[in-house]
């Protein structure tokens, strides 16, 4: 087959992927599921240094609601279905299965913990399958992207639904305004419109900020940044894939 030949018959297989996801995910609208479809053509012929020569377009920013939902079913889909046959790339193939990244290292990428990276570990792969030393894949993103909680508030929105609080924890008995006890006798610090009731919301647009900080439940401190929670939150709202 040609380049063009081989590049239809990877999205015609992507496409029937992702008709297999769209069954995990019912809400999904048809705007959500071709954006995936191209998101995953790129993605997976990029992992196998293809891309590019494919002329797959390359979507500029991280994937949010339905369509990462789309995506990490498809990728659930994909690691339990036969291999796909791929020829033979014409650019390197990088070590972790995310494609070339920019030209950077790993070792300058909020992603490496001391176990190894942190992406492999969400994906369920080894983390140390990688070192300082690697050169960056396509999810590699500078540590002051990752480092200014402010800034980014994942995980104080959308990134999870509330945070729990302890009985003799300082945020409940300094702030009892702020929990919400349910019906299980459960106690936690809720999201009403994707927010934490603890955020100080009188500084608008210009970060997440939180009122209660020295007295945050332990579980909030315990959430460090380039952390897999801290990934997770982040892919939630759509600030890394």
């Amino acid at each position: 087959m040609t380049a063009g030949s081989e590049g239809t018959h990877h999205l015609v297989r992507v496409r029937g992927l992702m008709d297999l996801a769209s069954r995990w995910c019912p809400d999904a609208t048809a705007d959500s599921r071709e954006e995936a479809i191209r998101r995953f053509a790129f993605e997976s012929a990029h992992a196998h240094g293809l891309a590019y020569r494919w002329s797959l377009p390359v979507e500029p920013s991280a994937p949010t609601g339905l369509v990462r939902q789309l995506l990490d079913a498809a990728e659930e889909l994909l690691a339990r279905a036969p291999e796909w046959d791929w020829p033979v790339p014409d650019s390197p193939i990088h070590p972790s299965g995310f494609g070339m990244g920019p030209d950077k290292t790993c070792g300058v990428c909020a992603w490496l913990s001391a176990a190894g990276c942190v992406q492999l570990e969400n994906r369920g792969n080894p983390p140390s399958s990688v070192d300082a030393s690697t050169p960056a894949c396509s999810r590699w993103e500078p540590v002051e992207a990752v480092g200014d909680c402010i800034a980014c508030g994942a995980c104080c929105r959308e990134g999870y639904d509330y945070a729990p609080v302890e009985a003799d924890e300082a945020a409940g008995l300094l702030h009892p305004h702020l929990v919400t006890t349910k019906p299980d006798g459960m106690r936690r610090l809720d999201r009403p419109g994707g927010l934490c009731v603890a955020l100080d919301r009188s500084v608008g647009n210009k970060g997440f900020p939180c009122t209660i900080y020295r007295n945050r439940p332990k579980a909030c401190a315990q959430l460090a940044p380039g952390s897999l929670a801290c990934l997770v939150a982040r892919k939630r709202v759509g600030l890394s894939r």
